[in-house]
């Protein structure tokens, strides 16, 4: 949208510039000789409104703060962030004119996701911290909501410093039960957080899955597809026994009878070549001498 915008005119006297929307912070593009004879700070920040886009260097005294006071640094300003802009012409600037003073009225958050939602962010744990979860057991899970902007949610804006532990008392949400891509729910819930920001559901699953995801959604005037989820993977409590494997010795057994049986053969293969001798010599005894001539291999 900003680029789409024309160039503002050159201000003729101090102005205000309310509702607008920040974009971005540069390095101003002037030898640093340059910028100090001018007293001009090394950034230039560009915003827009519906009408036109600014786009200045800061003045040298300029100040950059939050809505509470708190002074802030050009690294701290996301694309989106309202913000009001003072500016004053200044004929040493390419743009005739440079920025006094930002006040940032509200940080753009980031999109819904993690824990980070809307307005909130929301932790969740379930009771008695279970190493698993079984089909057919109920649980019981522990939600803490509190107010952003927070490290978690917005650190990127603000800092590795603590923003805030202020809880979200007596807000509403709406939690939904699917499983894998089905959009029909399983199960749902309105919740209200109580005084300390807390709120609490139960559940017993029918059957294992992998696939489980509660959704969480802003009640009241959410605005649409702002959601979060958390996944639950849920183990069968029986589950089927694996097959036994073979036995290995077993197997050894069926192997080592093979000697057995070769021997076996080896004793009846002698003794039939024994047998078979003894009947031979039996014979020779009573044969004919042209017999014995006859079988005698000759010379």
């Amino acid at each position: 949208m900003a680029l789409a915008l024309p160039d503002a005119p050159a201000p003729t006297a101090a102005a205000t510039l309310t509702s607008v929307l920040f974009d971005s912070v540069v390095k101003t593009n002037m030898p640093n000789n340059v910028a100090k004879n001018q007293g001009i700070q090394a950034y230039t920040i560009t915003v827009h409104d519906n009408q036109y886009q600014y786009s200045y260097p800061l003045c040298s005294a300029a100040t950059l703060v939050g809505v509470n006071g708190n002074t802030i640094d050009t690294n701290t300003f996301t694309a989106g962030d309202t913000v009001v802009v003072n500016v004053q012409p200044d004929p040493a600037t390419a743009a005739k004119a440079c920025i006094t003073r930002i006040v940032r009225q509200q940080i753009a958050k980031g999109a819904s996701s993690g824990e980070c939602l809307q307005n909130f962010q929301v932790k969740e744990d379930i009771e008695g911290s279970p190493t698993s979860l079984l089909a057919g057991e109920e649980y019981t899970y522990l939600l803490r909501v509190y107010a952003r902007p927070t490290v978690d949610c917005d650190g990127n804006a603000y800092g590795a410093s603590p923003i805030t532990t202020v809880v979200a008392a007596g807000k509403p949400f709406d939690i939904s039960l699917v499983r894998g891509n089905d959009t029909n729910a399983l199960m749902s819930w309105s919740l209200t957080t109580d005084a300390t920001g807390r709120a609490s559901l139960s559940y017993a699953f029918a059957k294992p899955a992998n696939d489980y995801k509660f959704q969480v959604t802003p009640g009241g005037n959410n605005s649409p597809g702002d959601v979060i989820s958390w996944s639950a993977k849920v183990l069968d409590p029986n589950p089927s026994p694996l097959p036994t494997p073979a036995s290995p010795k077993s197997r050894v057994t069926a192997v080592s009878i093979w000697p057995v049986v070769v021997l076996l053969v080896l004793i009846l293969s002698a003794g039939a070549g024994m047998e078979y001798r003894h009947r031979l010599m039996k014979a020779r005894e009573h044969e004919l001498p042209e017999e014995e001539y006859q079988r005698v291999s000759k010379l």
